[in-house]
């Protein structure tokens, strides 16, 4: 059996994206829409509280795990709407320490991340309502959801994808940080093009 790559057939043509080709990104298909819902159309004071983690007003939750929960907030000191990521395990209070010191190393280690790939992560602390981080909130849908409603890529704009997921992995590694989950549903696509 015989393999055939791109070097071995001169007819090939690859696709090589130099500074983010506009010209590139401009041809290629479109994401869905993300549907504007009502809470984006209000101010972070317009919408209802429904609890609160350190200083932030806890707005809405944006989705759950098996580890923690995900909500939009409030920041009053800075007054803008971010993500709150918040821990709560079940676990004895010598092991809960233990995963609280973890995640807030955790937390530490991204919070010394600065990249346009990457999500900023502005703070975290512990306190009666277990662990949180305060992050910067993104607006769109992560990969796997797009991919989940038919949304195939073309090979420019997967190349696109994973040239920018590569960059920010290379920069994380390069700061001595290792994202140990990556997936399409913790690629998150802001806008309509961006990973």
């Amino acid at each position: 059996m015989s393999v055939t790559t791109p070097e071995d057939d001169e007819s090939a043509e690859p696709v090589i994206l130099e500074n983010d080709d506009q010209d590139t990104v401009a041809q290629t298909r479109a994401l869905p829409e993300v549907e504007t819902t009502e809470q984006d159309r209000l101010s972070p004071e317009q919408l209802p509280t429904i609890g609160h983690v350190g200083r932030y007003a806890l707005k809405y939750c944006i989705g759950e795990g098996g580890l923690g929960t995900v909500y939009a907030a409030h920041d009053p000191l800075l007054s803008r709407l971010i993500a709150i990521k918040t821990m709560q395990v079940d676990l004895p209070d010598q092991d809960r320490e233990q995963f609280n010191a973890l995640f807030l190393n955790e937390a530490k280690a991204a919070g010394s991340l600065n990249h346009p790939h990457i999500v900023t992560v502005y703070d975290a602390g512990a306190g009666s309502q277990g662990t949180y981080m305060a992050m910067e909130l993104l607006r769109g849908k992560d990969l796997r959801q797009l991919l989940s409603v038919g949304w195939r890529p073309t090979p420019a704009q997967a190349a696109l994808i994973l040239r920018r997921v590569a960059d920010a992995v290379s920069y994380a590694h390069h700061k001595g940080v290792v994202h140990r989950d990556l997936k399409p549903a913790n690629i998150f696509m802001v806008g309509r093009t961006q990973p």
